[in-house]
């Protein structure tokens, strides 16, 4: 339970994802693969902790992949560690301003996180949901501890009519006090479930109507 709960951290999937190149420069390492799912860490010099990867090729079109993980009152069925999930600013369906909190095991406090959810489109036809650490929507508590740095990101890939390739990316520092090593050594459990419990789940589940039409480009976001 110790290590299932401090390794969910790493789905929290915000951040930002300019001015970081330093924080987790180097290779990749491939750490387990298995069921179709490869899955990678790198880490951060500056940080101290493992950034994470995770890619596998779902039966799904990009459309259907999009909006599962953009319905926010679903997450939690299938995102393992997720407690609460609040949207507390919606400006359109693709983007918003997400809270979460997250069960941390005695004798540590239990997280949370207020992130902003974008969609966009690379010019390569990709589709990302980019998560962007958000500093105002919800005051912080003495229940939680406000996670000091996330960055995520989920990028969709058609490559057939029936065939999405799905890339998963997450850096985390969790904030409080807490021993890193076992949040590295375990970094990979939470998100490799996730990935099993959302091929899965795509099996029954029924798509929002969305429009990856309305969606921006990369090119006209600023994310300085």
């Amino acid at each position: 339970m110790y290590k299932h709960i401090l390794a969910s951290v790493v789905l929290a999937g915000s951040g930002l994802m300019t001015g970081i190149s330093s924080a987790f420069a180097g290779a990749w390492t491939l750490e387990k693969e298995e069921s179709g799912i490869s899955a990678y860490t790198q880490f951060s010099e500056e940080l101290g902790y493992n950034r994470v990867k995770l890619e596998m090729v779902v039966d799904a079109p990009v459309e259907s992949l999009v909006s599962i993980n953009t319905d926010a009152g679903n997450l939690n069925q299938w995102m393992e560690s997720f407690d609460q999930v609040e949207v507390v600013t919606q400006n359109t369906w693709y983007d918003y301003i997400l809270y979460v909190t997250y069960d941390f095991p005695f004798p540590y406090q239990d997280r949370d996180s207020l992130s902003r959810t974008l969609v966009y489109k690379k010019d390569d036809g990709s589709v990302v949901v980019k998560f962007l650490l958000e500093d105002e929507g919800k005051p912080q508590t003495d229940d939680y501890i406000r996670m000091d740095y996330i960055d995520g990101a989920w990028e969709f890939t058609q490559l057939n009519d029936q065939q999405t390739k799905v890339v998963y990316t997450s850096l985390v520092s969790p904030g409080g006090e807490g021993p890193k090593w076992v949040i590295n050594a375990f970094s990979l459990d939470v998100p490799f479930t996730s990935f099993q419990n959302l091929r899965e789940q795509l099996k029954t589940y029924q798509p929002r109507s969305i429009s990856l039409d309305e969606v921006p480009m990369e090119s006209d976001l600023n994310f300085n």
